[in-house]
């Protein structure tokens, strides 16, 4: 009897350990994400901050392939895959929101998509695995999710794009940096609130609507590009690497990107 508990304990350990060594995005790997959040209401918390339009998140615990991580930050991420209706939302998860520098092999946000509109349950991982091939893109793979012990269903597991995203694909985390964060998003064509449109003017706080700074400066490079496209197209290979837009916006097309410009 003793015996077999060895033995199981043994295999238990090896299989942790193999999952830490492989790639958290490998894509032969289903991974396991454990939230335990304090509140029992956390649904309702999520709803009502994205209702609101309030990016604030609230407290877990996160177990990743057996392995726990303390007081981490939870949000709702995306825009058209979120809703209040919906059982099953995508997650942003912060692993450092608290405790500084805690990270999981190096990764300190992991973005949880719920593969909306998708009934095959491939067609991110795919994308990104077909979009990496000519431009830098996110790795992205599958995890099971469960929530107090509940599992909520099958994710997909996607990098996300922030600073250690940059220095591995552009040697830098000091450049401009930005996110598309519009307020009060119109979907339809002609939609007036285009975040590429020069007619905010020159002062940055018109802009924040439109964008949210990730880098600790950068305005002055957001509206030179800005104006550049709007007055200056004959230029804009100055201030923009147009072979990797057009594929950008080719595979956006192709693939059906819903959040992407259109």
């Amino acid at each position: 009897m003793f015996k077999r508990f060895l033995i199981f304990i043994l295999a238990f350990l090896l299989q942790i350990n193999s999952f830490s060594q492989s790639d958290f995005y490998d894509t032969d790997t289903v991974r396991e994400i454990r939230l335990y959040f304090y509140q029992s209401d956390w649904d309702y918390q999520l709803d009502s901050f994205y209702v609101v339009g309030d990016n604030d998140r609230i407290l877990a615990d996160l177990t990743i392939d057996g392995i726990t991580y303390d007081s981490v930050g939870v949000r709702y991420k995306g825009f058209s895959s979120v809703s209040v209706n919906r059982v099953k939302n995508p997650f942003n998860i912060k692993l450092d929101y608290i405790i500084d520098g805690q990270d999981h092999q190096g990764i300190d946000k992991l973005k949880l998509s719920n593969v909306y509109q998708d009934p095959s349950f491939i067609r991110e991982v795919l994308s990104y695995e077909i979009s990496r091939k000519y431009m830098p893109s996110s790795k992205a793979n599958f995890t099971n999710l469960y929530v107090n012990d509940t599992l909520w269903g099958l994710y997909t597991n996607v990098e996300a794009v922030n600073k250690s995203f940059l220095i591995n694909h552009f040697d830098s985390k000091y450049n401009a940096f930005f996110k598309c964060n519009p307020e009060n998003l119109n979907v339809q064509i002609g939609g007036s609130n285009s975040n590429l449109s020069n007619s905010h003017g020159t002062d940055s706080l018109n802009y924040e609507p439109y964008y949210s700074i990730e880098s600790d400066y950068g305005w002055k490079d957001l509206y030179n590009l800005i104006d550049t496209l709007n007055n200056f197209p004959d230029s804009v290979e100055q201030v923009l690497n147009v072979d990797r837009t057009l594929w950008m916006h080719a595979i956006n097309y192709s693939l059906i990107n819903f959040d992407s410009y259109i």
